[in-house]
């Protein structure tokens, strides 16, 4: 298993943040959701671990969520993989890049 970046300590336990704080650019594809439909619609998406994932499928992070301001870092979505772990994507200011990492708690 590979090395968190970071530990973030909590009240109920810890969080291990994995990623490399590189920045990925988003891409336009067509979902496989969306090809049966007369007029399908490009969203935005971008590759992490062999996998092609679309913003549509992410949930937005308020300040009252436990990934606000996680380690740091001002998270904007989280995509859970399981009840203990997900994604959390941090949008560029500009808006053409992400950083993605993967938690788990």
């Amino acid at each position: 298993m590979r090395k968190p970046f970071k530990i973030v300590k909590r009240d109920n336990g810890e969080i291990h943040l994995f990623g490399n704080h590189h920045w990925k650019k988003l891409d336009y594809k067509i979902p496989d959701w969306n090809k049966e439909e007369e007029n399908p619609g490009f969203e935005s998406c971008f590759n992490y671990l062999g996998r092609t994932y679309f913003l549509s499928e992410f949930m937005r992070v308020d300040s009252f969520s436990p990934f606000y301001k996680l380690g740091g870092i001002d998270f904007h979505e989280y995509l859970n993989d399981s009840f203990f772990s997900g994604i959390l994507v941090h949008y560029s200011n500009c808006g053409d890049g992400i950083k993605v990492y993967t938690y788990i708690s």
